[in-house]
């Protein structure tokens, strides 16, 4: 414990031998004390006084002043002398309390009562310069004769304010709070504004609150309303730069006017009517744009005070927080449609659907997601006209039919895409105009959106929807149906790049077994028989020489048998080449060739009764080659079934062994190069090779010529036919 806390201890006093008789020292010790307090007393109590942080009067038991400090005189604005000696009512009381508090004062002196005593009270004080102020007071009764009353007063204005601040932060607080649960329920747009708009006028004490939209044509529409005869909900006002909304429209700040006397306009005549004459705006600003505003008026004279915009603006940041999320839940539940949307027309593009159920599709799935009462896919033709190839409405005949065909009108989207190359839209409060637009007058529509398809760089056609009055498309609408134009354009660019790969491979193909062929019968008819003729003259040699060169003749004789090694290998690299039996005599002949030269044992099912086309016929043959040689080199089989058969126009080829099993398609297998053989000419081979049961490889050809496939074929070289050589803008 500090040492000037610790308690001081007396002892029993001790008499002093040099002390008089009947006095001992600790009594004169005493006696000098009380001497020298009395002197240095009114020194003391005046430090005191000046050292106090708060007011300290003393007065006398009529109310007069007899002390006044140093803390008092700064407060209340006088000097210690203009102080003494004055009443305390007329000094420090404001005159309306003054009756109230005398009477309080004489009851405190005469009984000591009248609630004063062991209370701090609150009252409200006055300055010099007849300024009020609240000021907390404590009494006490200074016993002396006669006896003096001495206050401590202390300036709580600062304190007051901040209570002020804290319950005006707390009811600010409660009403953001109220506003910020109503948004998290996700309430309506006009339940949010209407809640707004109450509370912040409950707050600001301002009766005539507000909320504006900006518009983009220079207008701003009232969205909430506590003054519903001069600014009901839905009406209209034009930004004028001189006016609240105006100015805030144009700066994006906040803005005050405290007088509306000498502004001009519309608005501002209209405020004076109603009796405003000041108003304060605030931006309602929304992922960086301004979107809105809050403003509050006051219809008194006074204007709305200072500090006003800040909190104004506490809730405005509520409300654009209230904006964006409904933007947002909108554009991303419209996001989630339109993905999913696509997506499904996508899936069946990858899929290579027909044409009609693609174009379909697109006009189905576009229509749905904007809303629209009909759209048509359509396809430009080299004369300037344009076919419809595809389209879809709700009722199924509000759409053009399948198949239509006419010129291009020109006020119509279809012809402005076909000029432009570019998305069109067109908004009209009268029927739209042509038989080949994507809208017909006759069918009341007033909307027609297009965005062109665009296949390779070229501009092929044009995806157009359209809509009545009642379901004009949004905004962006032709920016939406884009996206679906690129899908009917990349089916279209799919289909052609299948035709074009498929064309070509099968040309290559039979270029190469042209040139195999060709091969095969300069070897059959050139080198073979030339062959031929050496070995006969060589037999012929031979036969002329004497018996007497046996040396000779033995020499003729390795040379024969090499020259019949050599023939033999050159009718080996023929049948490799091109197998000639399979030309002179077909696959049925060939294959019995095949099974004949097989190591392994082979059960052969042919059921083909005639000639079939080459392609297919040198096609099945390799296959069963491969598998065959792939069976003796790997397999481990000990024997082997191959079946063919034709039905619908396609040819099944299969192989089976019973060997190990395990056999990939993978590059060095041999089977890889047939895959791409067989899907050249339209067809499909599967392999089959489970671990230790053996192999199965099967093929099934079309029999017709390869395109797209033999089932999409005839549908899409409709769709392809004649497309539009323009480049795309």
């Amino acid at each position: 414990m500090p040492a000037e806390l610790t308690p001081q201890t007396f002892t029993r006093p001790q008499l002093s031998p040099t002390i008089p008789v009947g006095m001992t020292q600790s009594s004169r010790n005493r006696r000098r004390s009380t001497v020298g307090r009395e002197e240095r007393e009114p020194a003391r109590l005046a430090a005191y006084l000046d050292a106090a942080l708060d007011c300290v009067v003393l007065a006398d038991s009529s109310g007069r002043v007899v002390d006044f400090n140093a803390a008092a005189q700064e407060t209340f604005g006088y000097t210690r002398e203009e102080a003494i000696g004055r009443t305390l009512a007329e000094l420090i009381v404001p005159p309306a309390l003054r009756e109230r508090h005398t009477l309080a004062f004489d009851r405190f002196i005469a009984t000591g009562e009248g609630g004063l005593i062991g209370r701090r009270l609150e009252l409200v004080g006055m300055r010099s310069d007849g300024t009020e102020f609240p000021v907390e007071l404590a009494l006490s009764r200074v016993d002396v004769d006669p006896p003096l009353v001495c206050g401590a007063l202390r300036d709580i204005s600062h304190a007051k304010r901040a209570e002020d601040d804290l319950r005006l932060l707390a009811q600010e607080q409660g009403a953001l709070r109220r506003v910020a649960t109503l948004i998290a329920t996700e309430a309506t747009a006009e339940e949010i504004f209407g809640a707004v708009t109450e509370e912040a006028a409950k707050l600001l004490q301002a009766p005539l609150i507000s909320m504006v939209r900006f518009d983009d044509d220079e207008a701003a529409t009232v969205i909430a309303s506590l003054d519903p005869r001069n600014f009901p909900v839905g009406g209209r006002w034009p930004l004028d730069s001189n006016t609240i909304i105006g100015s805030v429209s144009r700066t994006g700040q906040a803005f005050r006017i405290d007088d509306y006397g000498p502004v001009a306009g519309r608005l501002a005549e209209r405020l004076r009517s109603a009796g405003v004459r000041s108003a304060v705006g605030v931006p309602i600003v929304v992922d960086r744009v301004t979107w809105g505003a809050m403003i509050a008026v006051a219809p008194g004279a006074d204007p709305l005070p200072q500090g006003t915009e800040i909190r104004m603006a506490r809730f405005t940041e509520l409300i654009a927080a209230a904006i964006s999320n409904a933007q947002a839940r909108e554009d991303l539940e419209r996001l989630a449609d339109e993905q999913a949307a696509l997506r499904r027309v996508a899936t069946l593009v990858a899929q290579q659907g027909a044409p009609a159920d693609v174009f379909a599709a697109v006009a189905e799935e576009a229509g749905r997601l904007l809303g629209c009462d009909a759209t048509n896919l359509t396809r430009f033709e080299t004369d300037r006209t344009a076919t419809i190839v595809g389209g879809w409405s709700p009722t199924g005949s509000r759409h053009h039919p399948t198949g239509a065909s006419g010129p291009l009108t020109p006020t119509s989207v279809t012809a402005l895409v076909f000029e432009t190359g570019v998305p069109v839209r067109i908004d009209s409060e009268t029927d739209l105009p042509g038989p080949l637009s994507s809208a017909t007058g006759t069918l009341g529509f007033r909307t027609a959106l297009a965005a062109p398809i665009i296949v390779r760089g070229r501009l092929w056609g044009v995806l157009a929807a359209s809509a009545t009055a009642a379901n004009r498309p949004s905004s962006d609408g032709e920016n939406r149906i884009a996206a679906f134009a690129q899908l009917a354009g990349t089916a279209v660019a799919n289909a052609e790049a299948r035709s074009e790969l498929s064309a070509s491979r099968a040309r290559i193909l039979a270029a190469g077994d042209e040139a195999r062929h060709r091969i095969e019968r300069d070897l059959h008819d050139g080198t073979q028989q030339q062959l031929v003729s050496l070995g006969l003259e060589l037999q012929g040699l031979r036969a002329q020489l004497p018996s007497e060169l046996p040396e000779a003749k033995r020499a003729l004789d390795r040379i024969d048998a090499a020259l019949d090694r050599v023939l033999d290998d050159v009718r080996e690299i023929s049948r490799g080449v091109h197998p000639a039996i399979l030309t002179q005599w077909g696959l049925e002949r060939a294959l019995r060739a095949l099974a004949r030269r097989s190591v392994v044992p082979v059960e052969l099912d042919v059921d083909v009764a005639e000639r079939l086309p080459p392609s297919a016929e040198i096609t099945a043959y390799y296959v069963v080659s491969e598998a065959l040689a792939n069976v003796a080199k790997h397999a481990e089989a000990s024997l082997v079934s191959v079946s063919s058969s034709c039905s619908d126009g396609r040819l099944r080829v299969t192989v089976h062994d019973d060997g190990v099993g395990g056999a990939a398609a993978r590059g060095g297998s041999g089977l890889r190069g047939l895959v791409d053989r067989v899907e050249a000419m339209g067809g499909i081979l599967s392999l089959d090779s489970p671990s230790g049961d053996g192999t199965t490889v099967s093929i099934e050809l079309p029999l017709s010529p390869p395109a797209i496939s033999a089932r999409e074929h005839d549908d899409w070289d409709d769709v392809l036919a004649a497309p539009d050589t323009r480049t795309s803008h």
